[in-house]
């Protein structure tokens, strides 16, 4: 349990200093790359460890909810499937939360919502994760219309 600890402490860490993803190959203390470690560490345990599996991912579906990080969530892409996979219960925040990743940063597209139950989506609109997903589109919609009008 250590190692699990050790690992939820350095992501910790990493999210506060906004370490998202490596800039760097050589780069390893970042949220990405301890993420992946977790994953791995996870895969390899034995025996019935579905409720720990389950704190982990609703722990990280708590942290990227009450962050705005839309920006860097592509990086995260598929991290809750990956997660159910290891043996944790499919959520529909984690569900809400992987279909944001996958909304391109520069398309128009928006995530498929209708996958979760009211009170998920409710909150995940209210999120400050979703916040910056409309913050950054408002502020690519301004930018066209400043380009369209030859400013």
């Amino acid at each position: 349990m250590t190692t699990m600890t050790s690992l939820r402490d350095e992501i910790g860490a990493a999210m506060e200093k906004g370490q998202w993803y490596s800039t760097h190959k050589l780069q390893h203390i970042n949220v990405k790359d301890i993420v992946d470690e977790l994953l791995l560490a996870l895969s390899g345990m034995l025996g019935d460890n579905k409720s720990l599996f389950n704190r982990i991912s609703r722990w990280l579906e708590r942290e990227f909810m009450s962050r705005s990080i839309y920006v860097f969530l592509d990086h995260f892409s598929g991290l809750f499937d990956r997660m159910v996979k290891t043996g944790a219960d499919e959520t529909s925040l984690g569900i809400l939360i992987d279909a944001l990743a996958a909304v391109p940063k520069d398309s128009e597209e928006q995530p498929d919502v209708s996958v979760a139950d009211v009170v998920s989506r409710t909150a995940f609109r209210k999120s400050p994760l979703y916040a910056s997903f409309v913050a950054h589109r408002t502020s690519q919609l301004l930018q066209r219309a400043k380009g369209a009008m030859g400013e």
